[in-house]
């Protein structure tokens, strides 16, 4: 551990404990809030992290705490199902409100931060708010979610998603967000809004390890060419496809969920569509793959986004394509940047499968320090 930076967070002592209100689903490890709290919590803070609460009648474990690592986390429950009666909501408020607080007092921790990461249910916070006084309460955007709500759900669901940011936003002293272009926009709403990047964790996407080839792999010719996340409408299928039909010999590997429809990728035998992998294992496709590829459309959800796919890549040493969206532009010249979907294709025909740091490897660890989850943290930490 970095002595100097351990310092750095051990010399804020009112800042020491920290409550993640509603972060990824701490069960997949890999998003952002948990990536951050853990390079707090490695760094001397205490944490207390809360997923998002379990539906009434889930088939998920019901209202439980556990020790994740080395820090704690709630899974809260419903009261009932939130509906549209505001008297619902309410229940649900004081229902959840209590269950945290329950479990904070048994854990005895009184949050010095109160870390907001969905804009769910913005009463919540406030209450906690009140309830703890805490030194510094943040909302950290991750995402353009208004956008996001309005293409997955329609108007009205934007609607409820902007007025509980906007409420989230109120209640918050800072607000951090995922790239500058989303810093920009959510700037017309709160007067300290700082960019905090997304960053990579460099102990699980570690080019030393001697990484096994996966099955899928075997006795195939030709490049290995690799898109690892989920399959959203913002991906560039067509790209995918005129790629296909130019480099026959090549192959093309997609890992991860199918969120959206990618029939037009079915019939090409070049294209295998592995469907998700568990987080620990997408080093070994990543390892093992000539080169990685990022084609994600330009939208008005995407130019606000900060794919941590990028940075995994490029922390396993390959040479990364991407069509030019967001802050693809911002990792020092070692993503290749298309402009177009028969750009991307050529591009692709271009690129040598060499080590992305074969001519700059001091460049490369540099950028790797800067966007390790740790230096991540720290730059937080320094702002609040």
């Amino acid at each position: 551990m970095d002595d100097q930076i351990r310092g750095k967070f051990n010399m804020r002592s009112s800042f020491t404990d920290i409550l993640v209100l509603f972060g990824s689903d701490s069960q997949l490890e890999w998003g952002r809030a948990f990536q951050l709290a853990q390079a707090f919590n490695q760094n001397g803070c205490r944490i207390v992290y809360v997923d998002l609460p379990v539906r009434l009648f889930s088939r998920k474990k019901k209202y439980s705490f556990q020790k994740l690592r080395h820090f704690q986390t709630i899974q809260p429950q419903y009261g009932l199902p939130i509906g549209k009666l505001p008297f619902l909501y309410l229940l649900n408020h004081y229902v959840l409100f209590h269950q945290i607080k329950s479990a904070l007092k048994t854990f005895q921790f009184s949050p010095h931060v109160l870390w907001a990461y969905t804009p769910y249910q913005s009463s919540i916070l406030k209450s906690l708010k009140e309830h703890y006084n805490p030194a510094m309460t943040v909302y950290d955007c991750s995402d353009e979610r208004i956008g996001m709500a309005k293409k997955a759900y329609g108007e009205k669901s934007a609607q409820k998603v902007a007025y509980e940011e906007r409420q989230i936003m109120q209640c918050s002293d800072i607000v951090f967000t995922v790239s500058t272009p989303l810093q920009k926009l959510k700037s017309k709403f709160h007067p300290r809004v700082h960019h905090l990047p997304n960053g990579i964790n460099r102990l699980h996407f570690n080019i030393q390890l001697n990484w096994e080839c996966p099955n899928e792999y075997s006795g195939l010719t030709g490049r290995i060419i690799l898109y690892t996340g989920s399959l959203e409408y913002w991906l560039d299928l067509k790209a995918i496809t005129k790629a296909a039909e130019k480099y026959v010999d090549d192959n093309f590997f997609l890992v991860g969920p199918q969120l959206t429809d990618i029939k037009i990728l079915k019939g090409f035998k070049n294209i295998h569509i592995l469907g998700p992998r568990p987080h620990e294992e997408i080093p070994q496709y990543i390892s093992h793959a000539d080169l990685c590829i990022n084609p994600i459309k330009p939208t008005s959800v995407t130019n606000y986004s900060d794919s941590m796919k990028t940075l995994q890549y490029l922390a396993m040493g390959k040479p990364v394509l991407s069509i030019d969206y967001g802050h693809a532009k911002d990792y020092d010249g070692f993503v290749i940047l298309s402009d177009s979907t028969s750009d991307f294709v050529e591009k692709l025909g271009e690129i040598k499968s060499e080590p992305v740091y074969s001519q700059r490897k001091d460049d490369w660890l540099r950028l790797l320090d800067d966007y390790s989850w740790t230096a991540i943290a720290k730059k937080a930490m320094d702002q609040l």
